[in-house]
């Protein structure tokens, strides 16, 4: 089953379909501590490149394990300027309608990671540690 089958994101590949799912994985913080103290936004928003690319919807999640990652939420990317050192920085907003997913909705990222899915126009990119 593809993310764009399930009906809470089926808006975002019809109006759109210009959709990037992220994994993030960090050793140097814990993701969800920083999630629930809500600075998460802020530490997806800074990238060491360009990360998000053209999309307009990031689908995040956090790695759990080996293959798996936990969905963490949905943003709308509203900006993006090329930092004067190095990097990006995003300006997004979270989508509400998603919350009952969040930190539930688990899937099995596997051998793809950092490929790009078969769906149309979405893409997906593991991010480690690239703020």
């Amino acid at each position: 089953m593809k993310l764009s089958d399930l009906p809470h994101f089926q808006r975002l590949f019809l109006a759109d379909g210009n959709v990037k799912v992220l994994r993030h994985k960090d050793s140097r913080v814990d993701l969800w501590d920083l999630r629930n103290r809500g600075g998460f936004a802020k530490y997806q928003d800074q990238q060491s490149w360009d990360v998000f690319g053209t999309a307009r919807y990031i689908i995040s999640f956090i790695a759990e394990r080996y293959r798996y990652a936990k969905f963490v939420g949905v943003w709308e990317v509203l900006s993006k300027r090329k930092k004067k050192t190095r990097g990006y920085r995003y300006r997004t907003r979270e989508l509400r309608g998603f919350e009952d997913l969040a930190g539930r909705l688990l899937v099995a990222w596997g051998e793809l990671s950092g490929s790009t899915v078969k769906a149309t126009r979405t893409s997906r990119s593991s991010c480690r540690g690239t703020r």
